[in-house]
């Protein structure tokens, strides 16, 4: 189980993530790799010895240079487990035994990856409505020329809705698959949305390679792409069915009804059934 800890974020995502796994140990036995971005020297500041040594572990040192993903490939490189089950900074397990739970589906024939949560979301459809949106308020002739040429690139790079992908914020596959997955050139922000949910994301790729992509409920069932809405795990209901929390679950769960609901649209278009408060 691989858990990034980036220097810049502070001590407090690791308190957070510590207390969960404290509470909630997995029930699968494995080795512990935190991934230390951004540390100087390769070195633990004293400041974080007593949240990382009640816990069993091995360190990986990165610089704080490029994004999750990528100190995740380096991670994995680096050793030889058979599956590596990714965390990034903000994780929060939510059940005693989510390892155990993503671990078990992960090993099912024809299945590609799992995460504890995934979206229906297009960024495509989302540009388009906004430009709409704009056009509809009222805006010059260049600049509907200027909008379309931005569309089309939106296009070129983003499915349209339903675009299905798991999230990477937490997510379980093979080392074999990982290893063939084309990163890409991840320089912005841009790049890291294009991995996530772009035409060649890391869903998509092993979608094309013939794999099954699921999202695993605290329930400890699996849930097909076609069904991810119905998992009660990412903006849907209150995501009581959430097996593992991060800061885009947070945001939800601490919104307003109407930012739930506008969430659970852009996640699950028609088939949103966000929580009422």
């Amino acid at each position: 189980m691989v858990h990034l800890i980036r220097r810049t974020n502070g001590t407090e995502p690791v308190v957070r993530f510590f207390e969960s796994y404290n509470r909630n140990p997995g029930a699968q036995p494995h080795e512990l790799l935190l991934v230390m971005k951004g540390f100087d020297e390769n070195r633990v500041p004293l400041e974080y010895e007593p949240l990382l040594g009640r816990f069993p572990h091995q360190t990986f040192f990165v610089p704080d240079t490029g994004f999750d993903i990528n100190a995740y490939f380096a991670a994995a490189l680096a050793s030889h487990h058979d599956y590596f089950c990714f965390l990034n900074s903000y994780s929060i397990v939510l059940d005693k035994d989510w390892l155990r739970k993503l671990y078990y589906h992960a090993q099912k024939k024809g299945v590609g990856i799992v995460g504890a949560t995934a979206s229906w979301e297009s960024v495509y459809l989302n540009v388009k409505t906004d430009m709409r949106s704009q056009i509809r308020a009222g805006v010059s002739t260049s600049q509907r020329i200027s909008f379309f040429i931005e569309l089309m690139k939106f296009k070129r790079d983003f499915p349209p809705f339903p675009n299905y992908h798991i999230r990477t914020n937490a997510f379980m596959l093979r080392r074999n698959l990982l290893l063939r997955i084309r990163l890409g050139n991840l320089q912005g922000k841009m790049d890291l949305y294009r991995f996530e949910s772009g035409r060649q994301s890391l869903t998509r790729q092993l979608l094309h390679a013939g794999y099954r992509p699921l999202i695993v409920g605290k329930d400890g069932n699996a849930y097909e792409k076609e069904d991810w809405y119905k998992s009660e795990t990412f903006r849907q209901g209150n995501q009581r069915n959430l097996l593992i929390a991060d800061n885009q679950t947070e945001a939800y769960a601490k919104g307003d009804a109407q930012l739930k609901s506008d969430y659970s649209r852009l996640a699950w278009g028609d088939k949103a059934a966000p929580a009422l408060g």
